[in-house]
């Protein structure tokens, strides 16, 4: 008998069944023998780039927007005055 993710054998409430009672069977990231420990950099957890980002923004708002297409113009000195 299973009762699967939130699923209850009992009716004492959630959570009151016995998940991951069994042997593990996960697979571990170093299973490769030939894996080996690769240092990360120090940038790695500095900021994206400017023009990266709003690469992504843009792509994000067309996803939202099926069907439109997003244009960026430079606002020109004024807008920056602004701001």
């Amino acid at each position: 008998m299973h009762a699967g993710f939130g699923g209850r054998l009992s009716g004492k409430g959630p959570g009151s069944c016995g998940m991951n009672t069994g042997p593990r069977r996960t697979a571990h990231p170093t299973c490769d023998p030939g894996a080996r420990y690769e240092e990360l950099g120090p940038d790695y957890y500095s900021p994206r780039s400017p023009a990266r980002q709003t690469r992504d923004k843009i792509r994000d708002i067309e996803r939202l927007n099926p069907g439109k297409k997003v244009i960026l113009i430079d606002a020109g000195p004024q807008a920056a005055a602004v701001t």
